[in-house]
């Protein structure tokens, strides 16, 4: 049976055509791109209306004056596409079916029971009716009535009915293309072949030429190619450079140069304001390296710094540059640890001309993201992250000699009557904003696995093995402390941990290492020791004490606390013990806060805090030998599973940031890394960990040392928005020495079984000859 192909004169096709493909399109565009507005009353309950942040949502507003009309556009588009969508499948349901089936009983208007005489009484009727010499009459009827009775009648026509459906026999199937016969008409052909040539001689390239400029042009996430070539030129150059300097990098990135970002748009006010800024910070202006030394640089400079500082500009000037370029400085900063990264990897595999940089470096960068979204200095309190908190209201939060909150875990651990207490001159509102920006704070638990995947020991790891750390990351929010006691302090400790007295580890630089040796003074993360046993020394300069805990294999240091914190320390020196003693965990978080601000400087601190063997989970030496294959089996399933999980897109809206100073809606975002606090320097590559909204399993990877010793490691989680939320734990690896493999290749063979392989062969083909 032949197939006959023809254009559909008739549009019915076209309609099917049309129909299915228009439901194929709208379907997952409703789904995707519907604009959804979130619910009012978790708008009601989650926002804070303190002057910032309502400042913030009508410029949000005004930056997007036209929000509600484009709304309202897609809203009309989409239903404009299903109203025609609807109306192709309602003209598609209205057309007749070219083909049916041939049903002669039909034609006769008999039942297929009729007699044949019946059949003829018919046919006569019929005929009659409408024969072609009638004025009645029709010829395309007469056919079909006489083709029905030859069918009912005539043995041959009868057969061709019942075997291929008509009574003609096998006929060409006629399928029609859902397309208009006008398109190949020779006369729309030469407008037909104008719409070829322009939609793929014209369109089509201009289309590839652009998308390939463009990814010459830019690198990931749209920074300029030249601008991570700065970046990997300076931070080569200076491995272990300070803040201040990688704010010098980042204000000469070349987004924001008129010549490279069309963007950028001098302003005639920068000859006057520009200048009256300057002398806030007149070291700006004495740069005289290259590209620092552009007036686009220091202009980004000094918008940057006074953003820190919450200086504030010329609305409609200086402020306008100062949000766009902190609109870039996220997707910066990001590159630029990225190419930090890259650096260090390429130092690592032995290539000449790479400097490894330092984890101060990194720490840096970091620090730097926290203070730009947040407006907050660097050695300043992170109390300023809070609504309605300024410089002159810290005092408030010394309350006397023996009471003093400086970190956000404190405040949030402070009873309801004392904390409404020392925050009174905030008014009802005030205070409110303030509870409800401090509960939405994160609250980050972390806990890790330590194992040697592919290996039958998983638990023990050898010199040159590939270790996997796998960080489980649980997120809970700040109000989960709200009512419970504080950590007091006594006067001793206050004077020693005064923030703004202190630097951090940012801010020391090249000097950092003899600052730390010089501190002999016992601090507040420092455990007095227990019960007549002896403290361990790391160095000859500076003693440490620690207390070893019984069942503990990790320390959980947080920056600012955890919501698993170590017990309550008994010695009563330094500091005093709440009167609940079920509370003491809590108390612990809030008194790890202070480790957080000195960002872990002593390489070795802590070290005896987590007693990690090889891994959180104890080790039982009977369990290797009785292994069971069915576990094996479930294991290797599991780790398929979390492969593929790993491998599905996730969705990176988190938990909305406090921001107030910032222009941008900024999600939680997290960094997620392994340091060794010694040698200064990374174990694994940054992770950024982009999707912890409640709960998160992060797999680490790196590569044991070559030699077997004892190490101990920092595993850090560290916020790109919030200040004082970071997370720090200290694990310990016992590195065992390799075991030697004997290797013997399967094609290597003694000379004994070499002979007695040759003899066994020769002694048969010997009887084969024989028979």
């Amino acid at each position: 049976m032949a197939a006959k192909f023809q254009y559909d004169e008739s549009g019915g096709t076209t309609y099917y055509f049309l129909a299915a493909f228009a439901g194929i399109i709208l379907l997952p565009l409703t789904y995707y791109y519907w604009p959804s507005s979130p619910k009012k009353e978790d708008q009601k309950k989650n926002l804070c209306h303190c002057a910032p942040c309502e400042a913030k949502r009508k410029a949000a507003k005004k930056h997007n004056p036209y929000e509600t009309t484009r709304r309202l556009f897609v809203q009309c588009a989409f239903a404009a596409g299903w109203l025609l969508f609807a109306f192709l499948a309602y003209k598609a349901s209205l057309v007749e079916r070219d083909w049916v089936e041939y049903d002669p009983w039909e034609v006769l208007q008999i039942s297929p029971d009729a007699e044949p005489s019946a059949i003829r009484r018919a046919y006569r009727e019929l005929s009659r009716r409408y024969h072609p010499d009638k004025p009645e009459g029709d010829d395309k009827i007469f056919m079909r009535i006489a083709k029905a009775y030859a069918a009912l009648t005539d043995e041959d026509t009868r057969r061709n009915w019942e075997e291929f459906g008509n009574p003609d026999g096998p006929t060409a199937t006629s399928f029609g293309i859902a397309l208009p016969s006008w398109i190949v008409d020779k006369e729309n052909s030469s407008l037909v072949l104008l719409a070829y040539i322009v939609a793929f001689m014209v369109i089509l390239p201009l289309v590839v030429g652009i998308w390939w400029y463009n990814s010459l042009k830019y690198a990931g996430d749209k920074v300029l190619v030249d601008t991570t070539r700065l970046y990997c030129v300076f931070i080569n150059r200076t491995p272990n450079m300070d803040l201040k300097r990688i704010i010098m990098i980042l204000a000469a990135s070349w987004e924001f140069h008129r010549y490279f970002n069309p963007e950028i748009k001098p302003r005639p006010t920068d000859a006057t304001e520009v200048p009256q800024l300057l002398r806030r910070w007149p070291a700006l202006g004495k740069v005289h390296t290259r590209p620092f030394n552009n007036p686009f640089a220091i202009k980004t400079r000094a918008l940057l710094l006074a953003h820190i500082e919450r200086v504030p500009l010329p609305p409609e000037s200086l402020d306008l540059d100062r949000l766009y370029a902190l609109r870039k400085s996220g997707f910066l900063i990001q590159e630029m640890i990225q190419m930090a990264t890259q650096i260090y990897v390429m130092s690592n595999m032995g290539h000449q001309g790479y400097h490894a940089p330092k984890l101060q470096l990194f720490e840096s960068m970091m620090k730097l993201s926290q203070m730009l979204v947040q407006a907050v200095p660097e050695n300043k309190s992170p109390l300023l992250q809070l609504p309605g908190v300024h410089s002159d209201m810290l005092r408030l939060f010394f309350v006397n000699k023996r009471v003093s909150i400086k970190s956000l875990r404190q405040l949030a651990s402070l009873k309801d009557e004392e904390r409404r207490r020392m925050l009174r001159n905030l008014n009802d509102m005030e205070y409110r904003n303030l509870m409800v920006v401090l509960g939405n704070m994160p609250l980050v638990d972390m806990a890790t696995r330590v194992e040697v995947l592919d290996e039958d020991d998983k638990e023990t790891v050898s010199a040159g093995a590939v270790v996997t750390l796998t960080v489980t990351l649980t997120r809970t929010s700040m109000d989960s402390l709200f009512d419970k006691d504080p950590v007091r302090y006594t006067a001793d400790d206050i004077a020693d941990r005064i923030p703004e007295a202190e630097p951090d580890a940012e801010s020391l630089g090249d000097d950092k290492e003899n600052v730390v040796a010089k501190e002999t003074s016992k601090k507040l993360w420092q455990k007095p020791s227990k019960g007549g046993k002896k403290a361990k020394t790391a160095k000859p300069k500076k003693k440490i004490q620690k207390v070893a805990k019984k069942g503990d294999e990790t320390s959980n240091k947080l920056a600012g606390g955890g919501k698993n914190g170590d017990k309550a320390d008994k010695s009563s020196d330094n500091v005093k013990k709440p009167d609940n003693n079920a509370d003491t965990g809590k108390s612990d978080r809030a008194e790890s806060d202070t480790e957080s601000r000195s960002d872990v400087t002593d390489g070795e601190s802590g070290a005896d805090d987590a007693v990690v063997g090889n891994g959180d989970v104890p080790r039982d030496a009977d369990n290797n030998e009785d292994d069971d294959p069915d576990d094996d089996w479930d294991d290797i399933n599991a780790m398929q599973r979390k492969k593929d999980a790993a491998l599905e897109p996730k969705c990176k809206l988190t938990h909305e940031v406090h921001c107030p100073h910032y222009p941008e809606v900024k999600q939680e975002w997290y960094w997620l890394y392994v340091a060794d606090r010694k040698s200064q320097r990374l174990v694994s590559m940054p992770n950024h960990v982009v999707t912890l909204r409640d709960k998160e399993e992060v797999r680490l990877q790196f590569q044991a040392p070559p030699r077997p010793g004892k190490l101990v490691y920092q595993v850090c989680l560290r916020s790109d928005s919030y200040m004082d939320v970071d997370v720090v734990q200290t694990i310990k690896l016992d590195v065992k020495e390799a075991t030697k493999v004997d290797y013997q290749a399967q094609w290597d063979i003694s000379e004994d079984e070499d002979k007695a392989g040759e003899s066994e062969y020769t002694d048969t083909e010997d009887d084969d000859s024989d028979d």
